[in-house]
């Protein structure tokens, strides 16, 4: 049962864009979630807030035509996405974050975690948005024994937050993000 799950989880992530091979424990849930979210979105349920004013831009290349910045010196400076809460039952699942990364302003190492329910972040992986190919850059993926974050087992997540590295003379870029759990 072990290696189908595996095989269904490869084949669904080759056939979506941005998305990578994911595999599903037997006793956790076959079932897979993806969100994407914009830093501007007005869909029900979606949103965005930051410690900190980050600058709004506008650009061609950006994800919809706009973005979010902010200097890079204050680590604390975060920036979260917002959107509904996914539960996954088990002790275990897989997940990984997207960011769409597509101007030159974008120069920070930029740390990327979820939220777990309740307000526990968990570090998920860095991007270095300087030398990020532009589109969509990715996280590896991660494995999260569920039952350390939540009582009574199972996997809750509604948000993605990045931090900056606290580096002086850098820009952290805030744009469109997706997470993939499983």
């Amino acid at each position: 049962m072990y290696k189908k799950n595996r095989l269904i989880a490869i084949g669904v992530a080759t056939v979506v864009a941005h998305i990578v091979v994911f595999s599903c424990p037997m006793y956790a849930s076959a079932t897979a979630y993806y969100r994407s979210i914009d830093n501007d979105t007005n869909v029900s349920g979606y949103g965005n807030s930051s410690y900190s004013s980050y600058v709004y831009m506008q650009a061609s290349g950006l994800f919809n035509g706009d973005a979010r910045y902010t200097s890079s010196s204050n680590s604390n400076n975060w920036y979260r996405w917002s959107f509904p809460y996914i539960s996954i039952p088990g002790n275990y699942c897989n997940y990984q974050i997207g960011a769409y990364l597509n101007h030159s302003s974008f120069t920070d190492i930029v740390s990327y975690g979820a939220e777990y329910y309740p307000d526990v972040y968990y570090f998920t992986g860095y991007i270095d948005q300087d030398n990020a190919a532009s589109g969509w850059n990715f996280t590896a993926t991660k494995n999260v024994k569920s039952y350390v974050y939540t009582i009574g087992g199972g996997f809750y997540t509604g948000s993605i937050e990045i931090m900056p590295s606290g580096a002086s003379g850098k820009r952290t870029g805030a744009d469109e993000v997706s997470v993939y759990i499983s």
